[in-house]
């Protein structure tokens, strides 16, 4: 999914968020437990899913569409619309059809009501010169034609307006400048809020791997576009809460290593080195399961003097290749890597004289 797709995930996911905070100034109860059931997150990706299928990509032909929807769902002073869409009083389909309905079957702009969306916009001038899009409508369409403004100049002055807004709403994020961006956004992982410790760790071990020698105004923005679901929620909450601009990535990590790890993580790593050991694989399965604990822990800042890890190496082997390895084959020099090699050496003796 590219750039833009996600990006307007995101408006209709800030917008239909906002409505549980609306509902407590709606007198009906019935509307607020209904909100409540509603899973922001999957009405978002559902309704630009629809708007995808139903009009095609984000492009010229394409563009006010897709502004017109995405600016009623956002108005300040539209709740009732985005909480239709949000509890399926207005399905998504019809939000992406030429002409849209309102819920009770009438067409949107024959009433007065603000919540519906108008009819399709023609992008083709003849048209439009026929067919102007009627005032009464709550949202501004605006054609470039070659010719007078076919509204008073109070409609065009709010049409211009309107036209800026949703410029800034939906202007592409600056990740796709170059081939270095296109390439790192091909390749980073989206991170949905769900992983255990474990694969929370190896996807922020991942992310740090493409963000070598990237540049650092840009790595939130990237990120931000690969998050999906429950982490995608818990960000735009945290954007908003947030009293200072979260500018670097380091910042968005530290919050991200808040919220989705365990308060005790690094102690549960340095268990899991401690608790390490070859058992019924081979030497080189336990080496790269030690080094991969080990680097682990050193990179949260649980350091071991390599005398330590020699120590904790050969006690983590296998009885009968341990017991093969004396002390006194070390000396203060001896690194890791002599120590593996030995316990290499002892496997591959065992194996031969278990052959013949």
């Amino acid at each position: 999914m590219d750039g833009l797709r996600n990006k307007v995930r995101e408006i209709l996911l800030e917008a239909f968020s906002r409505v549980a905070d609306e509902v407590p100034y709606m007198e009906d109860k019935k509307i607020e437990e209904r909100v409540k059931g509603c899973d922001p997150v999957s009405v978002a990706d559902t309704v630009e899913s629809m708007m995808f299928k139903k009009m095609g990509p984000y492009n010229w032909a394409k563009k006010l569409k897709y502004r017109s929807i995405i600016f009623n769902v956002k108005d300040p002073k539209n709740p009732d619309f985005r909480r239709k869409i949000l509890v399926g009083d207005i399905k998504p389909a019809g939000l992406a059809k030429e002409g849209i309905t309102s819920p009770d079957g009438g067409d949107p702009s024959d009433g007065e009501d603000g919540d519906n969306l108008g009819g399709g916009v023609e992008t083709d001038a003849t048209a439009a010169r026929q067919n102007p899009p009627p005032p009464a409508l709550h949202f501004a369409v605006v054609t470039c034609l070659h010719h007078p403004p076919l509204f008073p100049l109070e409609t065009t002055q709010s049409m211009e307006r309107l036209q800026q807004s949703v410029e800034e709403m939906v202007a592409t994020p600056t990740l796709m400048s170059s081939r270095q961006d296109k390439n790192i956004l091909d390749n980073m992982p989206c991170f949905d809020g769900l992983l255990g410790m474990e694969e929370f760790l190896d996807w922020l071990d991942d992310v740090e791997s493409i963000f070598d020698d990237y540049p650092e105004d840009k790595k939130v923005k990237l990120i931000t576009s690969k998050l999906r679901g429950a982490a995608s929620a818990w960000w735009h909450a945290c954007v908003r809460h947030s009293k200072t601009k979260i500018q670097s990535w380091q910042h968005m990590k530290q919050l991200m290593i808040s919220r989705f790890l365990p308060m005790d993580y690094k102690n549960t790593l340095f268990r899991q080195y401690l608790n390490c050991c070859q058992g019924d694989g081979s030497v080189q399965e336990y080496v790269d399961e030690f080094y991969r604990l080990s680097a682990r822990t050193a990179s949260y800042g649980l350091h071991e003097p390599e005398h330590y890890q020699i120590a904790k190496f050969i006690v983590g082997l296998r009885v009968e290749i341990g017991d093969k390895i004396s002390p006194r084959s070390f000396h203060p020099h001896s690194t890791l890597s002599d120590a593996i090699r030995l316990a290499t050496l002892v496997e591959q003796q065992q194996i031969i004289m278990h052959e013949s």
